[in-house]
């Protein structure tokens, strides 16, 4: 059998909570992406297009008016996306602040020769062993002596505590770095896209951070391909203790948190009426289930009618219910 890969996404919800991990990745569970997640990818999709020399003009044009009207193309591809997506009032505004932080921001990589943008790497070590995969946003060399790896980030808060210190993504793909091109000093540079004043969060690891990285991810390699139910219940975040202030989102954090106790309901409302924010996998919830051949699960939808099997290949779909998260169940 291959061995897992392992992505900085799937590696940082490993490590936050063991049911969460179980759900999202053997389970297959659908996820609720919230509206942070989905103007950073509209973000991503532009960043991309843009990235082509045919597309300069747009560029220049959006960066000059400092306002995504200045190109139709890009002020039609938003506003379907806000409103396919259903995202909340004034969203398209933030959308086209957050493009505007990303390109004022050395979009080009002056000084450096740019790669090609959207890089993948699957990258498979045999002492130790494990297996990372994942996809550089913008890599750049400068002077044959650095590799700079930009990625942009839609959250609302830059990294704190251990995501800065010890941050996952940063040392995967500095480690990738050094893997794909050993002469090349990794530098990660994180793009805040919502901190116009200071968006860049710049972290760099010694060769001896990195070697521990890897023996770390040796040892989560073994615990991912011997994950049971039974591990799933092992690190629940609702068990964990609650985080300092300064210690980033963790914890009983990932369940949901208002004010002085976890969200009850799916429905339950902000003071100012926004949707309160809680794990995809807290509440019970029906679904339907892509199923192979030998009734293993290949996708999962919350809506009927979006999955299609392919009957020729035994595949089938069938509704199921999922009974909510362990850690909070009554």
């Amino acid at each position: 059998m291959a061995p897992v890969k392992i992505s900085a996404s799937k590696l940082k919800t490993f490590q936050a909570c063991s049911w969460q991990y179980f759900a999202r990745y053997h389970l297959k569970l659908p996820d609720k992406t919230n509206e942070g997640a989905l103007s950073g990818t509209c973000c991503h999709t532009i960043f991309e297009c843009l990235m082509k020399p045919r597309h300069r003009k747009h560029f220049d044009a959006v960066v000059k008016r400092r306002h995504i009207s200045a190109s139709p193309s890009i002020l039609r591809y938003v506003h379907n996306y806000v409103r396919k997506h259903n995202l909340s009032e004034g969203r398209e505004e933030l959308i086209s602040e957050m493009i505007v932080v990303g390109l004022e921001n050395d979009f080009f990589c002056e000084g450096g020769e740019l790669l090609e943008p959207e890089l993948s790497f699957d990258i498979e070590s045999k002492f130790p062993k494990y297996r990372i995969t994942g996809l550089i946003d913008q890599p750049a060399v400068y002077k044959n002596k650095w590799m700079r790896v930009k990625d942009y980030k839609s959250s609302k808060k830059k990294f704190e505590g251990d995501e800065l210190r010890i941050n996952v993504q940063g040392m995967m793909y500095s480690l990738a770095v050094k893997k794909k091109w050993p002469t090349l000093i990794p530098i990660m540079d994180f793009v805040f896209l919502q901190f116009p004043a200071e968006p860049i969060q710049r972290l760099q690891f010694t060769n001896e951070q990195l070697k521990g990285f890897e023996h770390m991810l040796a040892d989560t390699q073994v615990r991912m391909e011997n994950f049971t139910r039974h591990s799933a219940l092992q690190n629940l975040a609702s068990k964990q203790k609650m985080p300092a202030s300064g210690e980033g989102f963790k914890g009983p954090l990932l369940c949901g948190w208002a004010g002085r106790g976890y969200v009850k309901s799916p429905d339950q409302k902000k003071k100012n009426g926004d949707p309160s924010f809680y794990c995809p996998y807290k509440f019970p919830f029906d679904y339907w289930a892509l199923c192979d051949e030998a009734g293993s699960v290949i996708k999962t939808s919350k809506e009927e009618g979006t999955l299609k099997a392919n009957e020729a290949k035994g595949e089938f779909i069938i509704a199921k219910k999922y009974e909510g998260c362990p850690g909070h169940k009554q």
